[in-house]
């Protein structure tokens, strides 16, 4: 049996977010040493419900420090990404981390966080 763990986690306070990006990526390691096949990442955005934000970039610094857990995304919000850069992200995400990552999209379920990024129409 396949066990894997979906990331969450919140930061009281801006001031916490560089110490709660690292206990993350500490707490991967650790998975990993546990035998967790399996790293689920998150993206929200404008809510706090995720510190380290940029689920990609995220997953470049835990792909340099694990070996042999993949890397997945519970969502990539496609709205917030230009596809082409996205999917160069993946390819090079897919390159560190010597093996195939996996990766869903869908666009975001909450429209007030889409509505934001969106230019009004004049």
């Amino acid at each position: 049996m396949r066990c894997g763990w979906l990331t969450l986690s919140l930061s009281p306070s801006p001031q916490e977010d560089a110490a709660r990006i690292d206990q993350q990526i500490e707490q991967v390691c650790f998975a990993e040493q546990l035998g967790f096949s399996d790293v689920w990442l998150t993206e929200h955005y404008f809510t706090g419900e995720s510190v380290y934000n940029d689920a990609l970039l995220f997953a470049s610094a835990v792909a340099m420090r694990t070996e042999r857990i993949r890397i997945g995304f519970a969502v990539v919000q496609l709205p917030f990404h230009h596809l082409v850069r996205l999917a160069v992200q993946l390819a090079l995400l897919d390159n560190l981390s010597k093996g195939p990552d996996r990766c869903r999209g869908r666009q975001g379920h909450d429209p007030q966080r889409v509505r934001i990024c969106r230019p009004r129409a004049t």
